[in-house]
């Protein structure tokens, strides 16, 4: 499997490699102040930024909804898709169908690469505080019909950081 479990760490790696085609993620379950990981992993890996990997080096998921998830820590992944309308890549609070409040908090998603999709890359809905997107690179949405190409779409977070990101080719940053 891609997706490994190591629960005494409390880490989940996805392997690169594409991933697309699985679907979207569901994590509904919280971690501890000691944190949960779900983090990129390859053979020979560097620590390179995605945008610095080789597109086969790359771990490419379509999308994570956080649906009353708090302290994790996601990184190192790229949610690139193709040009496809995917909603949003990162979801914070409800999924597609499910309740506006979420009530995830206090997560960190650091050194992701978004692109190439009609959608918001990041969206924060209503009752889902104090999360961080540092480190990414959010780039060159699809501009559609559905969307407007807003990059991080930040609702009522409350205290959203965004800190250290490259923004850009995107109609709304945030």
């Amino acid at each position: 499997s891609a997706i490994e479990a190591n629960p005494g760490a409390h880490v989940f790696c996805v392997e690169c490699g594409d991933h697309y085609a699985k679907g979207w993620l569901q994590i509904n379950s919280s971690g501890t102040m000691a944190r949960r990981w779900l983090r990129y992993t390859c053979g020979g890996d560097d620590g390179a930024h995605p945008v610095d990997q080789a597109p086969d080096r790359r771990a490419r998921l379509m999308a994570i909804v956080f649906q009353q998830a708090s302290y994790w820590v996601v990184q190192g992944l790229t949610f690139d898709a193709g040009g496809d309308n995917i909603n949003s890549a990162i979801t914070l609070g409800g999924g597609w169908g499910g309740p506006e409040g979420g009530g995830s908090g206090h997560n960190v998603f650091d050194s992701l690469l978004f692109q190439d999709a009609e959608a918001h890359f990041f969206q924060v809905r209503s009752g889902n505080p104090d999360n961080t997107l540092q480190n990414s690179v959010i780039r060159d949405p699809v501009i559609g019909t559905s969307f407007e190409a807003q990059c991080v779409e930040v609702g009522w977070g409350p205290r959203f950081h965004v800190v250290n990101n490259e923004i850009y080719n995107c109609q709304k940053g945030v």
